[in-house]
């Protein structure tokens, strides 16, 4: 999903400046389960990529937010191999 980050920020002249959008990608856990090794993989994911952040969803997801658009190739190859 394509989302855009709503915090305006200011620069230096006080002008608003736009944030680029973001992707989140979900990923479907089965059964609700992931091993050591795609657990691990997720979370290196979101530090590398993610700005740090993870979110396990209750409905058996797990998202990567604040992912740019140029390393979502990337990103869904390493899911990939997993």
């Amino acid at each position: 999903y394509q989302q855009k980050d709503r915090d305006r920020v200011k620069d230096e002249n006080g002008n608003f400046v736009e944030k680029p959008h973001t992707l989140m990608i979900r990923g479907r856990i089965p059964g609700g389960r992931l091993n050591t090794e795609q657990y691990l993989l997720w979370d290196e994911l979101g530090e590398k990529y993610g700005a740090g952040a993870l979110r396990l969803t209750t409905r058996q997801s797990i998202q990567l937010h604040y992912l740019l658009k140029g390393d979502a190739k990337t990103v869904i190859q390493e899911i990939h191999k997993i």
